[in-house]
């Protein structure tokens, strides 16, 4: 999730650890059939665990995000090899 006023590529890194834990959730998608009971979009280092989700007609975690550019970016700090 980029805010506009960082400077380096860690600073723009700020939508990651999560918890989802003991969770019960059904009848998922009931009003949106495209919806998922945990939704991830563009974070990382997140722990969803021991979860009960039924009645999804798509899925129950739903992970979705950019792929990995190690040239930019979050990577470019572990991968400086990679940059441009």
């Amino acid at each position: 999730m980029y805010r506009g006023n960082q400077t380096t590529a860690a600073e723009t890194y700020v939508n990651h650890h999560h918890v989802i834990d003991s969770n019960v959730l059904h009848n998922v998608g009931r009003l949106n059939a495209g919806a998922a009971g945990v939704w991830l979009h563009a974070s990382g280092e997140n722990h969803v665990t021991r979860n009960l989700i039924n009645r999804s007609p798509r899925n129950g975690v739903g992970t979705f995000g950019k792929p990995h550019d190690y040239r930019s970016g979050i990577w470019a700090a572990f991968f400086p090899e990679c940059q441009r």
